[in-house]
């Protein structure tokens, strides 16, 4: 049977490292990629359903197949060579109050959760895991004023969920 921690070295070690947890995101610098990428899988749905309704042997490759296939891979990697994972920290009350220091009380949500998300914000890598160093907390916050309230909105849930007390296993029941 293992030893029983030192709770109180726990919980210093805590403190100290003032750990919470994190959430990361995922965000496309150019998610006009994401539309073209759609219409291409579309077309290329299409062509195979055409290729079915034909009662001759069906030919999954060559022609127009390949080269939308060919088109949807390089989108692909489009996409993947534009996305950065953000690392939020979940917010600590001093950190809702500078958050809540950049709006009022007659600000939209839209601003709360600018302001918040910047706050939080840790780090920008690539989805390699490959550090961005150039993509700071300023640069962030640039992104997050153009960026679409619904992102926002998903990415502030995601903040909120990773700061409420996680759901413990059985055990602590």
């Amino acid at each position: 049977m293992s030893e029983k921690p030192s709770y109180l070295d726990l919980l210093n070690k805590r403190v100290s490292a003032g750990a919470r947890r994190i959430v990361r995101e995922k965000v496309s610098l150019d998610p006009e990629l994401f539309e073209e990428y759609e219409a291409v899988k579309q077309e290329l749905s299409a062509e195979i359903a055409a290729t079915k309704r034909d009662d001759k042997p069906v030919k999954m490759n060559g022609g127009p197949l390949d080269a939308l296939r060919a088109r949807a891979d390089e989108l692909e990697q489009q996409i993947r060579d534009t996305t950065i994972v953000v690392t939020l920290k979940a917010l600590n009350s001093e950190d809702l109050l500078q958050a809540q220091t950049t709006v009022t009380e007659d600000s939209p949500m839209v601003d709360v959760w600018r302001a918040r998300l910047t706050v939080a914000f840790v780090e920008a890598k690539t989805v390699d895991r490959e550090p961005i160093p150039e993509i700071d907390r300023a640069e962030w916050s640039r992104l997050l004023f153009i960026t679409a309230s619904g992102e926002l909105q998903k990415w502030h849930n995601d903040l909120e969920r990773a700061g409420g007390a996680p759901a413990f296993p059985t055990f602590a029941k």
